[in-house]
């Protein structure tokens, strides 16, 4: 977890990544931080989800629950959404 300013950023990396740990992520470590972290519930959360690999598939599945996602290119690690996506908070 990082908090910068108005944000909590929580992150968690997976290998590998299925897409059922996608959903999972969001349903049970995003939706329920408020309730292990009273100290941040003014805060507005953002979700990156992270592996080695990361199938383009994945990637577009990760967008569509609002999560920034990070995985290996060209030997360098980077966010691999499409260029200009803003995640939503939650």
């Amino acid at each position: 977890m990082v908090v910068c300013g108005d944000y909590l950023l929580i992150h968690v990396t997976k290998s590998p990544l299925k897409p059922e740990a996608v959903q999972d992520f969001v349903d049970e470590m995003l939706v329920t931080t408020w309730g292990f972290f009273p100290e941040y519930a003014t805060k507005k959360i953002i979700g990156a989800i992270a592996s080695l690999y990361v199938d383009e598939r994945l990637v577009r599945l990760g967008e569509r629950v609002d999560l920034i996602v990070v995985g290996y290119r060209e030997d360098v690690r980077d966010v691999v959404n499409q260029p200009g996506y803003v995640p939503n908070v939650f």
